[in-house]
């Protein structure tokens, strides 16, 4: 077993070594007199002779060259990155804005909403849309909703957004459609549609005072055509005929949401040729028709068509699928547009006396409410 030499220079120092093990350690501090005396002789480092006055000038010299360099350098890259946001947002963050994502001013949002609150919300209509640019892709949009069951507009805002390319409002602007089982008509809620007969109803009304004024929906017995709802209207001139819900397929089935129009509503025109693409879209140009049948039927066919040009806003809404604007289109350009109901407001002596009417065969009030003269 080999003894750690550590061992041995102590056995050494204190004279308990044997001759070989003393023989052994003077070997070893024998070598390392030896290396001790080399490393004496080489231990000088070969260091240069310090800097002339003039060098140690040029050096500082060349560290201020170098530092004014790099703050240049980094300067430059500051100015570059500035000047390529600064672009960015200048040019390009516009140009994405106006062609690449979804832009409520491109798409004239204003126009798009009023024909879509008039084919779908039977008390609602959008009178304006406002909307600011947020960011790359971002808007805030503001509707403006009016409300005309009593007799003027009492606007309310509904705040909307657009992000990339979604467009989305608040929950509140989706009450504005017509429930499915509204109506009494074949097909739209039957047994199920909230109201009564027309006889009870106008007993109902009939002891309201005359400083209220309703809002009723009511269902045909049968569909009347746009002539026969004139016909209609004409009979009860003191009555406003809000929204009418039009039959848009055949038999007991139907398209969702409920679809109707509003008959004298107001479109915003825009210019652009939208009144030689849409001649019956805009009703401000038909008030003084003869033939409101005739203005009533081609306006419900061009807001269905306008619907069907607004791709990427129908897209981006919701709501409506885009092939039910043809669906509709194809079945009143067959069958001719055909009304199944209508809302409509008034004072309750002349909403009484509309529910005596024949075509008349179910009835809900839909609100009472001060009259607007009262108020």
């Amino acid at each position: 077993m080999a003894v750690r030499f550590e061992e041995l220079y102590e056995r050494y120092r204190t004279g308990t070594a044997t001759a070989e093990e003393a023989a052994r350690v003077e070997e070893e501090l024998a070598k390392f007199r030896l290396f001790t005396d080399h490393v004496a002789q080489h231990d000088e480092l070969d260091l240069p002779e310090p800097p002339t006055e003039a060098e140690a000038r040029e050096y500082r010299a060349v560290k201020r060259r170098a530092r004014r360099s790099r703050r240049e350098t980094v300067r430059l890259a500051v100015i570059l990155t500035c000047a390529v946001l600064l672009v960015g947002r200048l040019l390009l963050w516009p140009l994405l804005n106006r062609f690449f994502f979804y832009n409520p001013q491109r798409e004239n949002l204003e126009q798009a909403m009023a024909v879509y609150s008039s084919l779908f919300f039977p008390t609602r209509s959008c009178s304006g849309a406002y909307a600011e640019n947020t960011g790359l892709g971002r808007w805030e949009v503001t509707l403006q909703m009016g409300d005309w069951t009593g007799g003027g507009r009492r606007p309310a805002r509904m705040q909307g957004a657009v992000h990339l390319w979604d467009l989305s409002f608040e929950d509140a602007f989706w009450e504005g459609y017509c429930p499915v089982n509204q109506w009494k008509s074949a097909g739209d809620g039957g047994e199920y549609a909230p109201g009564q007969s027309p006889a009870e109803t106008a007993k109902k009304l009939r002891e309201l005072p005359d400083y209220t004024q309703g809002v009723l929906c009511l269902s045909f017995d049968r569909d009347l055509s746009m002539d026969e709802l004139a016909g209609l209207m004409d009979t009860h001139p003191d009555l406003r005929v809000c929204w009418v819900k039009v039959r848009t397929l055949e038999g007991d089935g139907f398209l969702l949401p409920p679809t109707g129009l509003e008959p004298d509503g107001f479109i915003p025109d825009t210019g652009d040729g939208m009144r030689e693409r849409y001649p019956w879209l805009f009703p401000e140009q038909h008030r003084e028709d003869a033939d409101r049948g005739a203005f009533y039927e081609n306006h419900f066919k061009d807001l269905l068509r306008y619907m069907m040009d607004q791709k990427q806003t129908v897209w981006e809404l919701g709501g409506a699928e885009h092939d039910q604007y043809q669906r509709a289109l194809d079945y009143v350009e067959a069958h001719g547009v055909q009304a199944q109901g209508v809302f409509v407001s008034g004072r309750p002596a002349d909403l009484a006396a509309l529910c005596g009417e024949e075509a008349v065969s179910w009835a809900s009030l839909d609100s009472i409410r001060l009259y607007p003269d009262m108020k």
